[in-house]
């Protein structure tokens, strides 16, 4: 959607020459621990400083936008049409085994792919993709608790190499 982007892209002071990374924050109701905790993305942002962020997500992430507005632009609110011509504008996408995994690797954008709860062999490796892998996946395997400790398993640091070697 041209007209929704280039309108997202104007109210946000983005243009389509920077350096934008992407980062879910939401997953379906039905596994809430697929993706990385709030606190997790907030110590990651300020790492990213040659970088735009856009946070990511959908209607379940609606309800935690006002914590998160200081940090950076957000896009919460929209139709899938809407939604992927956002992401196609990223030059990398961080996000949990969601459709936000499935439309980046179909739009071919850098990928970093956490998996803390379902089977990271069930996608595919591409060039363009790093997984990381939460240790606590096999004590955690397909819940669909939210478990606090399962959602920061995954460093900070972890995620900010593969950023660097995505983006090189």
């Amino acid at each position: 959607d041209q007209t929704y982007l280039q309108n997202f892209l104007k109210q946000n002071n983005l243009k389509k020459e920077d350096k934008i990374i992407g980062i879910n924050i939401g997953s379906a109701s039905r596994f809430p621990s697929k993706t990385w905790s709030i606190e997790k993305v907030k110590e990651l942002i300020p790492k990213l400083n040659n970088y735009k962020i856009i946070l990511l997500g959908g209607p379940n992430e609606l309800k935690i936008q006002d914590q998160l507005k200081d940090y950076t632009t957000n896009d919460f609110n929209n139709t899938l049409e809407e939604f992927i011509s956002i992401l196609s504008i990223c030059d990398l996408i961080i996000t949990g085994d969601s459709l936000h995994l499935h439309l980046a690797i179909s739009l071919k954008v850098p990928t970093v792919a956490l998996f803390f709860t379902t089977p990271p062999w069930q996608i595919e490796d591409y060039d363009f993709h790093k997984k990381i892998i939460s240790p606590l996946l096999d004590k955690f395997y397909f819940t669909d608790e939210y478990i606090p400790e399962l959602t920061n398993s995954i460093s900070t640091e972890e995620v900010l190499k593969e950023c660097k070697n995505l983006l090189q």
